[in-house]
């Protein structure tokens, strides 16, 4: 888990990805080659996709 507010000063932007990844649960994940988050308001949640770096 990251602070969003922190991540987007540091150059975060969430309208890019290369892909979306769905988990068990159903979430989707939007995933920046392997590393996959999801977007809170506070929080950005982040994990990982090895399967999605995978041309």
């Amino acid at each position: 888990m990251t602070d969003t507010t922190a991540l987007i000063a540091e150059g975060f932007n969430p309208k890019f990805f290369t892909s979306i990844a769905t988990d068990s649960t159903g979430s989707k994940w939007y995933c920046v080659f392997e590393i996959g988050f999801i977007m809170g308001v506070k929080d950005i949640f982040i994990k990982d996709f090895p399967k999605q770096a995978q041309v």
